[in-house]
């Protein structure tokens, strides 16, 4: 079977830590890397997610001085991306909440560990990262930063929780380019486990 554009752009993605600072990252773009994330499922579709773009020089510097510190400081690489995708969730809205319910009234039926802001938020940044894919914008998904302090930088509300984030922009050496180009600029060896091993029918199947 013939490989699907999905599933190029799928396999294209790369984590990218390099980005060329001089190359902005037009409002355009940003607008079309939200659109595919707005156009995520999520739970009782309650689109609890927020994105919050820092593309602002000044503002941006102070951001990432502000968010990594610490052993977070290994990240510092990102402050050569032009603009950072910060992705909330809004926990005053009812997925969340009836999760909670759920939770304290039904007991086992929900587990705790069950976050559904934060699954939704992941599943929409993923729409973004690979639209971004499609655009020839890299992105690397970071999840170590300060979330308290980068919801004091922003002055976000209360109920508004960062959940991940990622730069976007244009890996160093290249420009408004085709993905292709990216990925044999900077795509390293990725070992992935074979399907075998993380598919499983009907069960057990004696394998896992």
């Amino acid at each position: 079977m013939a490989e699907s554009p999905l599933m190029k752009i799928i396999r294209d993605r790369v984590s990218i830590r390099r980005y060329n600072p001089d190359q902005k990252v037009s409002r355009d773009l940003i607008y079309e890397v939200i659109e595919a994330a707005r156009l995520a499922p999520s739970s009782q579709n309650s689109q609890t997610w927020r994105f919050v773009v820092i593309d602002e020089p000044a503002l941006l510097k102070n951001f990432i001085a502000a968010i990594f510190k610490g052993a977070a400081k290994s990240n510092n690489w990102i402050k050569t991306a032009p603009a950072i995708i910060l992705a909330c969730s809004d926990k005053r809205l009812f997925a969340d909440q009836k999760g909670f319910l759920l939770r304290k009234w039904i007991g086992k039926l929900a587990p705790e560990d069950l976050k559904y802001f934060e699954l939704d938020v992941a599943i929409a940044l993923e729409h973004a990262v690979l639209r971004a894919t499609e655009l020839g914008l890299g992105t690397c998904w970071v999840g170590w930063f300060d979330k308290k302090a980068a919801a004091k930088a922003l002055q976000l509300p209360g109920g508004i929780k960062p959940i991940i984030l990622t730069p976007i922009g244009y890996p160093a050496g290249t420009g408004p380019d085709t993905v292709e180009k990216i990925i044999h600029a900077f795509a390293k060896p990725r070992i992935r486990k074979k399907i075998e091993e993380i598919l499983f029918f009907n069960g057990q199947e004696g394998r896992l």
